[in-house]
């Protein structure tokens, strides 16, 4: 799944008036974004076969009040991945080297 969606304008909107301080972080826009997350991890697993371990909403760490998923997964040849959902590309980053920062996600990480 690589096509964007658009963000609903009603949504745009409470992230307008946040960003100005008159609402706290729309719970809207982190439900908006758990549905593509679960549509795309849907789709990844259908296509490249893994199995997820667990799956968990966390802080994005950016301390605004996004909440954002995160899966662990198991490859068909047993590696272990940490896949967390970033909102701005729309696409699953991966948990780097040693635990360390996060990175693109490619198909031959899946593999």
């Amino acid at each position: 799944m690589n096509k964007r969606q658009t963000v609903p304008e009603t949504i745009k909107f409470a992230m307008a008036m946040w960003r100005k301080g008159h609402l706290p972080f729309p719970k809207s826009y982190i439900d908006f974004h758990v549905g593509l997350a679960k549509q795309n991890i849907a789709y990844l697993e259908e296509e490249y076969g893994f199995q997820i371990l667990k799956t968990s909403l966390i802080d994005d760490g950016w301390l605004d009040g996004m909440k954002t998923t995160e899966h662990i997964i198991e490859t068909q040849t047993g590696g272990l991945l940490r896949l967390k959902w970033d909102d701005s590309s729309q696409k699953f980053m991966k948990r780097g080297h040693k635990e360390v920062g996060w990175s693109g996600l490619n198909r031959f990480d899946l593999t």
